[in-house]
């Protein structure tokens, strides 16, 4: 996945930009629904998803579209946490086809979980007070090292 595409060099003024609007957008809405103008939508569209991945998955959805499905099925919906807690045992590689990543992801998670040292969610953005946040505008960004490097994954 990382080897397919240019990222380019983390911005903490960009993460930080990012953080603020999106407080500022849930402190000015009290519900999930949002207009689709302030919706970010990547410039080369929505990831594919594999072949084993569409036979399970109808499409990709918005925190705010899951939100609004289950509240149609009388599920009462608080704002979303995007991190409860993070555990190496609830990650599965099941969907995911690149097995080194999903590694990474599962030493990290038992670290952070074992320490108590945030190396998961302190690299996930937008964050208040360094823990991730949901945000209504739906862009996301991962600080991730590549060679080295620390580029943005949005």
């Amino acid at each position: 996945l990382l080897t397919t595409g240019v990222f380019l060099p983390w911005s903490p003024n960009e993460a930080s930009e990012l953080s603020n609007r999106a407080l500022k957008r849930m402190s000015q809405t009290t519900t999930m629904t949002t207009t689709t103008e302030s919706l970010f939508t990547d410039p080369k569209g929505d990831l594919r998803l594999s072949e084993k991945q569409q036979k399970k998955f109808f499409r990709w959805a918005r925190p705010h579209e899951i939100m609004q499905m289950r509240q149609s099925f009388g599920v009462k919906q608080q704002p979303p946490a995007m991190i409860q807690s993070v555990n190496p045992y609830s990650i599965r590689q099941q969907y995911v086809t690149d097995c080194s990543f999903i590694a990474s992801l599962c030493i990290c998670a038992a670290f952070e979980k074992r320490f108590r040292k945030p190396l998961i969610t302190s690299i996930i953005y937008p964050q208040k007070d360094g823990i991730p946040i949901y945000n209504p505008e739906g862009k996301y960004m991962v600080k991730l090292w590549l060679n080295g490097v620390t580029r943005r994954v949005v």
